[in-house]
């Protein structure tokens, strides 16, 4: 279903152990894992260990060549769960190693290139649609792609934004 392979998932499921956010068992030939910490209290524990899903950004003129609806990140997507001003610019996700971002990349502009009005693309090291809502990245992963923002209305706004979630 999440289209990675079982020893990708098997090496998640030890990783997550050494690092103490998960205790596994077999059962059969099945495993199973369960999370030491529930809720915020985990994300808290886990943040640490965490890193940005973005791995590169690429800025384009337009969307003329996406054969596909993208969804949105960065502050666009803030501005979605949150009551911070949209930006400028939107700014999309896509999955790095799709079809898409590579056809997507070799339309990507240089920034002193970019008129007012341009895209900013973020390749993503995973799928960022497996778990989008409403057209737009997943809270926590949008946090941790801009957790680095030195804009302090940006911060308050991914505060504002952690607080109403339900955990």
């Amino acid at each position: 279903r999440l289209g990675y392979a079982k020893m990708t998932i098997g090496r998640a499921f030890d990783e997550l152990e050494v690092l103490g956010f998960a205790e596994g068992r077999k059962q059969g030939k099945e495993r199973h894992i369960h999370f030491t910490k529930q809720g915020k209290a985990l994300w808290d524990y886990a943040l640490p260990a965490m890193r940005d899903p973005v791995k590169r950004r690429i800025l384009l003129s337009d969307l003329g060549h996406a054969r596909q609806p993208l969804i949105a990140a960065g502050e666009t997507a803030l501005s979605q769960y949150s009551n911070i001003t949209p930006p400028s610019h939107a700014t999309y996700a896509i999955h790095a190693g799709s079809a898409e971002a590579k056809t997507l990349a070799g339309y990507g502009i240089d920034a002193q290139d970019a008129e007012e009005d341009y895209i900013e693309l973020e390749l993503w090291t995973y799928d960022p649609r497996l778990l989008s809502t409403d057209g737009a990245v997943d809270r926590l992963s949008l946090y941790l792609s801009l957790r680095e923002e030195k804009d302090e209305r940006v911060q308050q706004a991914m505060e504002a934004m952690l607080r109403s979630m339900r955990w």
